[in-house]
């Protein structure tokens, strides 16, 4: 009877949560002209001066190499499946950071180095995804004594014009069904499982995309 009851439950907030969604929806952002468009490779910011916009995390973990690539190679594979564009130096090497590290950042805010990498690349616009925060799943997909959480952060720049043009935040720490009930469609379409912070990363990119109109 109360399994009844708790199914009957989550079907109700299910609805709602359904509901609430596509009253909340907002139109997706208008396409981006038909530039050419580079990707850097993710970054970790160290201090303010890596910083575009937003806070330093006083607590952040500072990942490595692995984890930074991982995040590429995953940027690469949602770009191709979630926009119909061609992008210019998607990085799943280090060329591109060969290319930056020509590009003298000593003296030059965040920005002007990202017009500076942009332009020494050839595009009209460079698309920067930067990592400020990242804790890893402690546990398995069927139990979690620490749960994922990630905070990224993706900077298009018109490189032609020194200008930040849109920038979209994603900040998410998953939760228990129990915590918040209010995220049922994100427990759904997690299959009711504890995600890993680079299953976590993915869904941040893909509303990455839509939001920016790539």
């Amino acid at each position: 009877m109360r399994k009844i009851l708790f199914l009957s439950v989550v079907v109700v907030l299910l609805s709602l949560s359904m509901a609430c969604s596509k009253a909340k929806q907002q139109p997706p952002a208008a396409p981006l002209p038909d530039v050419s468009i580079a990707v850097a490779g993710f970054t970790q910011p160290r201090s303010m001066d890596d910083l575009l916009a937003g806070v330093m995390f006083s607590e952040q973990e500072f990942v490595g190499d692995k984890v930074l690539m991982e995040l590429d190679e995953e940027f690469k594979q949602v770009l191709a499946a979630e926009s119909e564009r061609s992008f210019m130096n998607i990085a799943t090497t280090q060329a591109w950071r060969a290319k930056a590290g020509q590009v003298e950042k000593a003296g030059k805010s965040a920005l002007d180095y990202w017009v500076g990498v942009g332009s020494a690349l050839g595009a009209d616009m460079i698309l920067v995804p930067q990592l400020t925060y990242w804790h890893a799943l402690e546990g398995s997909a069927m139990g979690a004594e620490s749960p994922s959480s990630v905070t990224m952060d993706f900077y298009l720049i018109d490189v032609k014009r020194a200008q930040l043009i849109n920038r979209y935040h994603f900040e998410e720490t998953q939760h228990s069904l129990t915590d918040n009930l209010l995220d049922i469609g994100k427990f759904v379409s997690r299959h009711g499982k504890w995600v890993t912070a680079n299953e976590l990363a993915a869904e941040g990119m893909r509303q990455a995309v839509q939001e920016l109109g790539l």
